[in-house]
């Protein structure tokens, strides 16, 4: 089998997958919530243009994907959801694509793991100090963030 025939079936999944998600999204009526889609997707769709092959493309594809779905079935706040938009925004103006999205992944570990954003015991003062200090260094030419917990 080609490689372009493996492909397809692994892309066909992601997209149904992702307009399925995208098409709840709409539906919803929570501008907030699109609008923060509406980043990720412009982010995805930037992507697509520029990846080289398939496979680069499905890998793009699926971690820009996964981080927007699990960034809005979270418990951030339209505030929250803004800023993280505004970082994002940072990153790919001043890195390619795909440098962007590892950077913007470490973020999202960050929130998760070390803020626990998707347990009962969110630690919100963190994810805030986290997210002021994302949103400064993403407007540098050179990031540095801190951690503030890491067991």
């Amino acid at each position: 089998m080609s490689e372009g025939k493996e492909d397809k079936p692994v892309l066909s999944r992601i997209f149904r997958e992702y307009k399925e998600f995208f098409t709840r999204m709409m539906e919803s009526g929570d501008e907030d919530r699109i609008r923060f889609a509406m980043v990720f997707y412009d982010w995805i769709n930037d992507s697509m243009e520029e990846a080289s092959d398939a496979g680069e493309k499905a890998f793009m594809f699926r971690s820009i994907f996964a981080m927007a779905k699990r960034l809005l079935d979270s418990k951030l706040d339209k505030e929250r959801l803004a800023k993280i938009s505004e970082i994002v925004s940072n990153l790919r103006t001043r890195y390619e694509n795909k440098d962007a999205l590892f950077t913007a992944e470490y973020l999202k570990l960050q929130l998760f793991e070390d803020c626990g954003l998707d347990s009962e015991e969110t630690d919100w003062e963190m994810v805030d100090k986290y997210l002021e200090q994302w949103a400064e260094a993403s407007k540098k030419e050179e990031l540095e963030i801190t951690f503030y917990k890491r067991g």
